[in-house]
């Protein structure tokens, strides 16, 4: 006999930067999880991730999601924004203000109580094929969050969203054919 209810624990941890973490995770019965997840997306910021393949010893199926992401980080070229999506994004911006004025890579930075927002120094170019993908990039910035925020506690926390083709531009200084808008 199966539980069809959902069942909700709490983790506590600590983050490779020494942040304490408090997890609520809620299981839902496998039939009723996607429905409520999509009805919920929907509505909310959030992400649904699927993969329905399945090879003995090497692949299974999951999903994972969730809804309400604390904060929201977009970049054009030299130039991002991290802003806080709620209360829980509030408190996050604070350690991420400590991280960005202890880095070396930016240029410029305006804190304000519900974003910042910050410029990368311009890189030199890599002195060797090897290095090029350690040039000061948005890479380097997601680097140092990704660095604060890990721990093996949590292989799902991490940034998830769409990251467009322009970050090929990052490694590759390619010549543009068709204008593009800024």
């Amino acid at each position: 006999m199966h539980n069809h209810r959902s069942q909700t624990h709490v983790d506590q941890y600590e983050t490779q930067g020494g942040l304490h973490i408090q997890r609520h995770i809620e299981t839902l019965p496998n039939n009723d999880a996607l429905h409520t997840l999509v009805e919920q997306l929907d509505a909310h910021q959030g992400v649904l991730l699927s993969s329905g393949f399945e090879y003995p010893g090497r692949y299974t199926r999951w999903d994972i999601g969730f809804v309400d992401p604390p904060i929201m980080l977009t970049s054009h070229q030299r130039n991002f924004t991290i802003k806080a999506l709620n209360d829980r994004g509030k408190v996050l911006l604070s350690f991420i203000e400590v991280i960005l004025k202890s880095s070396t890579y930016i240029e410029a930075i305006d804190i304000r109580p519900q974003t910042i927002e910050g410029s990368l120094i311009k890189a030199s170019p890599p002195e060797s094929e090897e290095l090029r993908s350690r040039s000061i990039s948005i890479f380097s910035l997601l680097r140092s969050l990704k660095s604060f925020f890990h721990s093996d506690f949590d292989p799902y926390l991490g940034f998830y969203g769409a990251f467009g083709y322009d970050l090929a531009f990052e490694f590759d200084p390619v010549e543009k054919k068709i204008p593009r808008s800024e």
